[in-house]
């Protein structure tokens, strides 16, 4: 018969969340401080960095693609593309006064935003046919020529119907408003 054991766990005194050792438990809500600026984050932030400087990193990420990106008016972005959003952040927008409603203060509108790239969303008849061939039971099954054509035939016909556009945000072009 076994020997029943003591075991001792430590609790969180801020949440009290149990750890098997003390140094987990006094680590769990205990006042951190950024990694980068040095102030306090506090108890309830589990990232290493304060926001201030993830804010900031994010603005140098922002910047460092803004200066690699294609740059054009609003006026030429509409001409060549003429279907295509504006995006910011995780919004998109038909127009630039569209943006109105979500900054409250002017100064707070960004000057400028990204483009979008079309996609669009259609039935690919050589995947349906793969797909196909792969998950039948029949061993080395293929398709006649015959089949596979009326299937790409079929997928053509579907698509010049039903198929969807949809538009992503790029960052190959920036927007300037």
């Amino acid at each position: 018969m076994k020997e029943t054991k003591e075991v001792l766990v430590y609790a969180c005194g801020y949440c009290g969340e149990l750890y098997y050792k003390k140094e987990q438990a006094d680590y769990c809500h205990a006042d951190r401080t950024c990694s980068k600026c040095g102030i306090v984050i506090g108890k309830d932030d589990y990232y290493t960095n304060c926001k201030s400087c993830r804010d900031k990193k994010e603005l140098e990420k922002q910047q460092e693609l803004y200066d690699k990106a294609r740059k054009m008016t609003y006026e030429e972005y509409t001409k060549e593309f003429p279907e295509h959003w504006l995006c910011w952040g995780d919004r998109y927008y038909q127009e630039p006064e569209d943006m109105e409603y979500d900054f409250e203060e002017e100064s707070d509108t960004p000057k400028w935003v990204w483009g979008t790239s079309e996609n669009i969303t259609m039935l690919d008849g050589y995947d349906i046919v793969s797909n196909f061939e792969e998950n039948t039971e029949i061993e080395d099954f293929e398709l006649g020529k015959t089949e596979f054509n009326e299937i790409l035939e079929f997928c053509k016909e579907w698509n010049k119907k039903y198929s969807v556009k949809s538009y992503s945000e790029s960052n190959k072009i920036a927007v300037i408003l």
